[in-house]
């Protein structure tokens, strides 16, 4: 891929970038059901998800719409019709259509809840420390009262 900026799309992401009729066909969108041709469907998968996940690491992404791929994919003024199903499926090892998302989407929410738990532990902490502060004050300006009533904050 191109040394292309974070918000920049990707130069020529793969060597078959240049060539017309392999896109054109990478480019056109799944058919309706995996069932109606597989390899083409594996084909697309193949080409398309680990080209996905590798964009999507490079700009620092764990989540994205199949809109903003088109954006990071176009070609000659056209984005690949079938970014949606990409985003659903990936092709595994073993040959099976499985869901890929779900893991990913599960990680991504624990990490983001992580973060929000830090950021309230940190906040609690300082407002204890700020709690404890005042009591240490009203207790020097000899307000006890204020300090055993828990009339803090």
């Amino acid at each position: 891929m191109a040394a292309a900026g974070a918000g920049e799309p990707p130069g020529e992401p793969c060597p078959d970038w240049a060539d017309e009729q392999r896109m054109a066909f990478l480019f056109s969108a799944f058919k309706r059901s995996r069932e109606v041709n597989s390899s083409d469907w594996d084909a697309k998968l193949a080409f398309w998800a680990p080209l996905v996940l590798r964009e999507a690491a490079r700009r620092g992404r764990l989540a994205f719409r199949p809109r903003e791929l088109g954006a990071w994919f176009r070609r000659k003024g056209a984005a690949p019709l079938g970014l949606g199903t990409i985003v659903k499926f990936s092709h595994s090892p073993a040959k099976e259509v499985s869901a890929v998302t779900e893991v990913d989407v599960g990680v991504y929410q624990l990490v983001k809840c992580e973060k929000t738990l830090t950021q309230k532990i940190e906040a609690l902490a300082q407002e204890g420390e700020r709690c404890m502060e005042d009591a240490r004050s009203h207790l020097r300006a000899g307000k006890k009262n204020l300090v055993s009533n828990g009339a803090l904050g």
